[in-house]
Order: structure tokens, then sequence, then C-alpha cells
């Protein structure tokens, strides 16, 4: 915990950059169930205790994204390959986007969901009545209602506006979608990504 919080206080560097570091430094602590379990906890209280005090919300962000990976991680394989690139935790990871107007409403929504008290459950509700969810194009980068994005068929992590979008951004998108397509596989059906 100290060595994350000094990485992220003083080198800036948001939480998919610290962990992997921390993975290969500290893996004792990612291989053994009771003291990720441990961090997560200890990581949910943080949380909840800066939404309470009202941090900003990229600091709230950040070990948000924190949990959503410790959470998924099983203890094998390298953390990125395994977890952060897996469709699941991308996708938690994409609508915690701190670019994404309303996040805070998906921030709520985790920390509410984990915490033992109540004290963000009024919160999340005002949120999702007042809060329509957001997301981001990954073409145009514009800001738009969720239900209005397409999902790419190929890497179901994705996000485009329109059909044009994805087929103009597909330069760009291609390196990740590849990624995620890759990780996807190993997983499931623990076959090695060809560099094709």
């Amino acid at each position: 915990m100290n060595a994350y919080f000094e990485i992220w206080c003083y080198g800036e560097m948001g939480a998919l950059k610290i962990l992997p570091y921390l993975f290969h430094s500290q893996r004792d602590v990612f291989v053994s169930d009771h003291y990720r379990n441990m961090v997560i906890v200890i990581f949910t209280r943080i949380g909840t205790n800066m939404l309470l005090r009202n941090f900003d919300i990229s600091n709230v962000l950040n070990v948000a994204k924190a949990i959503a990976v410790l959470e998924h991680y099983d203890g094998t394989g390298d953390i990125v390959e395994s977890t952060i690139h897996s469709r699941l935790v991308a996708s938690k990871l994409r609508d915690l986007d701190p670019d994404v107007s309303s996040n805070k409403r998906d921030v709520l929504k985790l920390f509410s969901k984990r915490t033992s008290c109540s004290c963000l459950k009024a919160r999340h509700s005002k949120a999702r009545k007042s809060i329509p969810k957001m997301g981001m194009c990954h073409g145009c980068e514009e800001e738009k209602e969720r239900v209005s994005l397409s999902i790419c068929t190929r890497c179901m992590v994705g996000q485009f506006c329109s059909r044009e979008c994805q087929l103009s951004n597909w330069d760009n998108h291609k390196g990740d979608c590849d990624i995620l397509v890759c990780a996807h596989e190993q997983n499931s059906m623990g076959n090695e990504c060809s560099d094709e």
C-alpha cells in the first residue's frame, strides 16, 4: 500500500501503470488471495472516504481502477495480459474514463456496492436519477449517451457513435483491438497470440 501511494503521489502515474510495476516488485501481494482481498478492502475504504470528502474525481478514479483490476486478477499469469486486457476489466476501465462527465455515477456505483456502510447509497441513487450514463466515442472522441454508442464486435470494448466513425478510426483502434482480442483468446483457450 505504501509503495502504491508513494508512486502515485510522487510519480503522477495512474493505477494502470502502477499495478504492473508493483506486480513485478511485490508479486507475493498479488498471488495471495488473502493479501489481494485485504488491499481491495483498504482501497474501498480509501475511495469511499475520498468520495465522502469530495476529493477530485480523478484521484477517486485511480483507486476505483485499482479495485477493478485486483478484483479480477486470479493470481496466475501476468496482471496486464490476464486481467487489464481482459474484456470484462477493459470495459469497466473504459466506463471509469476520466474524460467522461458521468464517471462520478459509475464511481459511486462501484464504491456503494463494495462498502459495508450505506453512506454512499443515497448519493448513488441521486446520481442514477440525475446523471445519464455517458461514454466516449473512440473515433471522434465526443461524449455521448452510452445507449447511442455501439461496441466494436471484435474486441467488445471500443465504443463508437457510428459505423463511419469506427471505420475512419480503425487504424488507431486496431492495435488496442488486437491486444484485447489476443488477451481474450489467451484467457479463454490458453492459446498464445500470433504476431501477425
